[in-house]
């Protein structure tokens, strides 16, 4: 399933239960799939058309109105209205949801819409949730937190199909990451639906390399404990992200890794400091090196750059 499906599916299913809750569309209420929402409750749907700007100053107002609004847009448009969203809802702890779909390499859609700078944008805004889901099963589980907190948040949705990685058990702990794969030589921490080509990536590799597998829902706040015991059990971390080096996850796993002075190498392997371009999710997967193969061969060439022990 698509995770953006199984978010407009899940928003659908806490709109019965919880009355409180909105929905500001900015003309995209088919691609973001909160179309399930509006047409089961008209009366708690907001369209604003192509103007994110209104929608969040909308949004906004209805939160401190008291209801609980979900705002959804691309990723890439809706956090270019960084100031608005730092003014209107950080700066009055306006309780929005902000819900960022096309999330990393998208595909047809073409550059423009290919949100790879907005974990960069909203990791700096002051008192934000970052949530990123990595199956269906997750997805609706954060939903289902949201629906309940009221906490202001960004939800970013990847338009990807991914299979299911967690069965029914699966409860979504905020700020806690998950271990997929365990071993003892490098370890790779992804979100999102670069998860499952980490996943792959080690599998491939299992006759012959340990790859303890990470993946971590919460991206702020970030499970630092889970980062640096990973820093004790293996050699190096290699963080796979579909997103800008330049702010994002690696970014992030850096700060922390340095902060707590950890003597381990850590890799950032994601899209460097470009614009994307069109084409399938496989095929700009592979032209960044994050399909399973390309992970793989890092994780080969992180540990042959490792000083050999004596």
């Amino acid at each position: 399933m698509e995770i953006r499906e199984a978010f407009g599916q899940a928003l659908l299913e806490v709109g019965k239960k919880h009355k409180d809750i909105v929905v500001v569309s900015c003309d995209l209420k088919g691609a973001t799939r909160t179309k399930y929402f509006f047409k089961a409750f008209p009366k708690r749907s907001f369209e604003v058309g192509i103007a994110e700007a209104n929608g969040i100053g909308i949004s906004a107002g209805l939160a401190l109105a008291g209801y609980r609004p979900f705002i959804s847009s691309f990723g890439s448009f809706i956090t270019g209205k960084n100031v608005e969203i730092r003014t209107s809802i950080a700066y009055n702890n306006a309780p929005v949801v902000i819900v960022g779909t096309h999330g990393g390499l998208i595909g047809p859609d073409g550059t423009t819409q290919a949100g790879i700078q907005d974990i960069t944008t909203m990791r700096a805004m002051p008192s934000f949730l970052l949530l990123q889901p990595a199956s269906p099963i997750e997805t609706v589980a954060m939903v289902k937190y949201l629906a309940v907190s009221r906490e202001m948040a960004y939800l970013r949705i990847a338009r990807n199909n991914v299979p299911e990685i967690y069965d029914k058990e699966y409860r979504f702990n905020l700020g806690k990451g998950y271990v997929i794969r365990d071993g003892n030589d490098i370890t790779v921490i992804s979100s999102g639906p670069m998860v499952h080509n980490a996943i792959s990536a080690a599998d491939m590799l299992r006759n012959d390399v340990g790859v303890r597998v990470i993946n971590l829902p919460t991206l702020k706040p970030i499970d630092k404990e889970i980062i640096l015991s990973s820093g004790v059990k293996t050699k190096a971390i290699l963080v796979v992200e579909d997103h800008t080096v330049e702010g994002g996850l690696g970014s992030m796993v850096c700060e922390i890794v340095a902060e707590a002075g950890v003597p381990i190498p850590v890799w950032r392997h994601g899209i460097p400091d470009v614009f994307t371009e069109s084409g399938t999710p496989e095929d700009l997967e592979l032209k960044y090196n994050l399909d399973s193969v390309s992970i793989a061969k890092k994780v080969r060439e992180c540990l042959s750059l490792l000083p050999k022990r004596v």
